[in-house]
């Protein structure tokens, strides 16, 4: 029954045949050096990933996109802007907060707290894709325990925990996710894209 697949991550993978493809970029960080793994933080070489994509997405405030919504216009790409926004602002300012969060850059996880005035008594950064082990959980939880810390990770990071035993399930049942949505600046322009791309996808199919 299933007539829509939206997936994350999957960008440069061949075997998938895409109706429709976004490419993201932070504009607080941009591109970094431009360069591929392990030199820098691209995938593919960039102008090899802008003409496989439909548009560009520039998330959050600043100009370390600017380079890259140049190059988008001049391969004809759109570009669409959308901001991280905090869903239930109130309910995470009641009790001092222990942030832990394996990210690419985990700062921003704790920035967007700090930006709704949560009160943060302490960070603990883990590299991106991380997968938590018992000392780290034991640890996070006698931090929690010895300074009456409520334990606020990321959505991507609480999954990780799932089926977890032990310790680490006693922290997946400690931690709360820091839920977020992204909103864009035009929405419709957004959902046009995609209901283009499934018209397009069932016409094709029928």
């Amino acid at each position: 029954g299933v007539t829509v697949i939206i997936m994350d991550d999957g960008f440069q993978n061949p075997t998938l045949a895409k109706d429709v493809s976004f490419a993201c970029v932070d504009a607080g960080a941009g591109i970094g050096n431009g360069m591929m793994i392990p030199s820098g933080p691209l995938r593919a070489p960039l102008d090899l990933q802008l003409r496989r994509a439909d548009a560009l997405i520039v998330i959050g405030d600043g100009d370390r996109a600017d380079p890259l919504i140049r190059a988008a216009a001049r391969s004809g790409r759109p570009t669409l802007r959308a901001a991280l926004k905090p869903v239930r602002v109130r309910e995470w300012r009641k009790t001092p907060i222990l942030a832990f969060a394996g990210i690419g850059r985990p700062e921003k996880f704790f920035a967007s707290l700090r930006d709704i005035d949560a009160p943060l008594a302490e960070t603990v950064g883990f590299p991106d894709h991380h997968r938590f082990d018992v000392g780290e959980a034991t640890r996070l939880l006698a931090k929690a325990d010895a300074g009456n810390l409520r334990l606020v990770t990321t959505e991507k990071d609480l999954i990780r925990l799932k089926g977890a035993t032990g310790r680490l399930a006693d922290l997946r049942d400690r931690a709360e996710a820091f839920p977020i949505v992204l909103e864009f600046e035009n929405p419709v322009a957004a959902e046009e894209m995609v209901r283009n791309a499934v018209l397009g996808a069932a016409v094709g199919s029928g």
